[in-house]
C-alpha cells in the first residue's frame, strides 16, 4: 500500500476503531495498544488438550468435571475442548 491508499483506508474506518487508537498512540510517540489476539475456533481432543497443558488426559477430564475447562459435544460421546477456552484457562492460571 502506498501513502494515499493507507490514508484512504484509515479515513474509511468508523470512529472508535482499534486501528485508529493504535495510529493515534504511535503519532503521539506512546506505546501502541496491543492488537487483540485472534480467536481460535479450533477444537482439541482430550489427548491434544492434555499435551498442550503438559498433563494427563485424566487431569483434563477432572478439569472438565470441575467446570474449569469448557467443552463442546461434537456428537454423542465425542467431547472436545475449544482452543480459546484452553487459552483462557491458562491465562487465568498465570494471573492467579
Amino acid at each position: 500500500m502506498n501513502k494515499v491508499e493507507i490514508i484512504g483506508w484509515l479515513a474509511g474506518l468508523p470512529d472508535g476503531a482499534p486501528e485508529l487508537a493504535r495510529v493515534d498512540a504511535i503519532r503521539k510517540g506512546e506505546a501502541a495498544p496491543a492488537a487483540p489476539a485472534p480467536v481460535s475456533t479450533r477444537l482439541l481432543s482430550m489427548g491434544a488438550a492434555a499435551a498442550a497443558l503438559g498433563v494427563s488426559r485424566q487431569t483434563v477430564w477432572r478439569l472438565v468435571k470441575e467446570k474449569k475447562l469448557p467443552t463442546v459435544e461434537i456428537r454423542r460421546g465425542r467431547t472436545r475442548i475449544p482452543e480459546a477456552g484452553l487459552r483462557e484457562f491458562v491465562e487465568g492460571r498465570r494471573h492467579a
